[in-house]
């Protein structure tokens, strides 16, 4: 159990440290590093958590301790077993039944795309803090897909802050070089293994990616081509983010 709790304490540190290194990315992350001060972490044994740290610094008086609890939000950690009995769709996911963050109890070698797809879920936990009604909206609705382009669109600005802005422009060749397309399968079909190789070292993987990385990777270089072609090509850039947003959740199922 020791072991358990030095490695979560290590990953709530250092996910605080993400949040407030790039909160100046955009609005959305501004948000979250104001309205998420601190994280308590559990541990998730058969879908249901099993132990949760202490909030706050040992010896605070009790009032310390319960503002910190309104300002923190939980970090649930799901053993990967136990993913299907959540259930957790991803390996990273923002529940609402318990207002946490769930994510799969894996190493996590690929620091810029970690940090990029935890911002994204914080982002969902603001707007459900923040009670916005695609918080709760159905999956597939315009409210839902709205959402979902926000948070794609705070996670591409953080991966391109995390890689000293080299991903988007990696992306924006890709664009550049593709042109103008009839469809979304030519768009994703322009992607070649050369450029999933270089994006992969680019966002930390380096040849050592587990599976559920080397999914959200995949996820995070396509939704991103799309959206940087949609602001290139379209004449109403969020629309098309919209049309894309669905072919992909129709298509490919990674987002």
């Amino acid at each position: 159990m020791m072991d358990v709790l030095k490695k979560t304490t290590e990953i709530k540190k250092r996910i605080e440290q993400i949040v407030e290194k790039y909160k100046g990315t955009s609005q959305i992350a501004r948000d979250i590093a104001d309205n998420f001060k601190s994280f308590s972490v559990s541990v998730s044994a058969g879908g249901r958590a099993t132990h949760q740290l202490q909030i706050g610094e040992p010896g605070a008086d009790a009032q310390k301790i319960m503002e910190a609890f309104q300002n923190s939000l939980e970090i649930c950690f799901v053993a990967k077993h136990d993913m299907s009995k959540v259930p957790m769709k991803s390996s990273f996911l923002f529940s609402k039944d318990i207002s946490a963050v769930r994510i799969a109890a894996i190493e996590w070698h690929a620091e810029p795309l970690f940090a990029g797809t935890i911002m994204h879920e914080l982002g969902h936990a603001l707007y459900f803090k923040a009670q916005k009604k695609s918080s709760i909206a159905k999956p597939g609705t315009r409210a839902y897909v709205d959402e979902e382009v926000d948070m794609h669109l705070m996670e591409m600005d953080v991966l391109d802050a995390a890689t000293d802005h080299k991903f988007l422009q990696y992306i924006d060749s890709i664009v550049d070089r593709t042109g103008k397309v009839d469809d979304f399968d030519s768009l994703v079909g322009s992607i070649t293994s050369d450029d999933m190789q270089a994006l992969s070292d680019l966002l930390g993987c380096n040849g050592q990616c587990s599976g559920e990385e080397a999914n959200i990777l995949f996820a995070c270089i396509v939704t991103s081509l799309g959206f940087r072609y949609a602001q290139v090509y379209a004449d109403d850039p969020r629309e098309e983010m919209i049309k894309f947003y669905n072919y992909c959740t129709r298509e490919l199922s990674h987002l």
